[in-house]
């Protein structure tokens, strides 16, 4: 949403997913699968990973506990446990996390020298079998739904609490559900992109 190249977008392959025939896979860098099911697209991802190594001391924010993980782009990831979901989080996302303040957040993962790529910074809050999220994307902004991000606060949960079966992931702009599966340790995410639109272009060369 920075008007950068992305190197993944689950949303992006969802919607293009969406115009498949039925039980068609599209397979993207021997990393990523997307398959049309119905009215639903799943897209499993094989390749993720922790990234705390990655970076150098300079990269961590004083007084705040976050995770770091990459799921074909990268994400940092604010978590916090609730029996029941925020009603502040979607309005009022500082609120929700009371460490956390408006401003020094974005000033320090908008640095493309600590972030050349950019990353995403996620705040969940995690119950049971569920979680609800909010994403600041590539440090441009708030977003209603982020497929990859999604899957990045299923992780970092995860490494703290076992989620068993399948989670919901709740944000503004609709729900997902995640699957994890340990024997061969992939993620399934599905979602049901909806149609808005068709817009016709012309490309001069």
């Amino acid at each position: 949403s920075n008007g950068t190249l992305a190197s993944f977008s689950g949303n992006g392959f969802a919607c293009l997913a969406a115009n498949f025939g039925e039980g068609q896979v599209l397979k993207i860098n021997d990393q990523f699968g997307v398959l049309k099911s119905g009215d639903s697209v799943r897209i499993t991802i094989e390749k993720f990973g922790s990234i705390k190594d990655r970076y150098f001391f300079e990269h961590s924010l004083e007084g705040y506990d976050y995770d770091l993980w990459d799921v074909g782009n990268e994400h940092a990831v604010f978590l916090k446990f609730l029996d029941k979901p925020d009603d502040m989080l979607f309005d009022h996302p500082f609120k929700s996390f009371d460490k956390l303040e408006e401003g020094r957040l974005e000033s320090h993962f908008k640095s493309t020298k600590l972030y050349p790529e950019g990353i995403n910074v996620g705040l969940a809050v995690i119950g049971d079998n569920w979680i609800q999220l909010k994403v600041w994307e590539r440090g441009c902004g708030w977003t209603e739904a982020c497929s990859s991000g999604a899957v990045a606060a299923f992780l970092a949960a995860n490494s703290l609490t076992h989620m068993q079966g399948e989670v919901k992931v709740i944000q503004a702009g609709g729900l997902s559900t995640i699957q994890w599966s340990l024997s061969d340790r992939s993620i399934d995410l599905c979602l049901r992109p909806r149609f808005v639109g068709r817009l016709k272009y012309e490309v001069k060369r």
